[in-house]
């Protein structure tokens, strides 16, 4: 288990083979998990996100809280469209964009 963000390069490069890491840039999250604490370190106090970031959401109905963060993530201020494709869910930043959410159905 990786418990804090100087220890993931180590344990990326003892478990894969012939892989390069390069720095974050904070145009592409991908959210395992969502509560509180994520969406605030992420997504509201987040500075390296810019208006071309995008952030993938894994499990939006894992459970009902899951879902519940979902639909408040949606209602940021700083956040302009959301896509809910029902395994997962894309969250953009893009200033000029309309506020819109869109729901795809399979």
């Amino acid at each position: 288990m990786v418990t804090n963000d100087a220890d993931l390069p180590k344990a990326i490069k003892k478990n894969v083979r012939d892989i390069e890491l390069c720095s974050p840039s904070g145009e592409m999250l991908y959210l395992e998990k969502l509560d509180n604490e994520t969406i605030r370190h992420f997504i509201i106090e987040n500075n390296a996100l810019n208006n071309n970031s995008v952030i993938y959401v894994h499990k939006l109905y894992k459970n009902k809280a899951t879902y519940n963060h979902w639909k408040n993530i949606k209602e940021l201020k700083n956040v302009r469209v959301t896509i809910d494709m029902f395994y997962g869910g894309l969250v953009f930043f893009r200033r000029e964009q309309v506020k819109e959410h869109f729901k795809i159905r399979i």
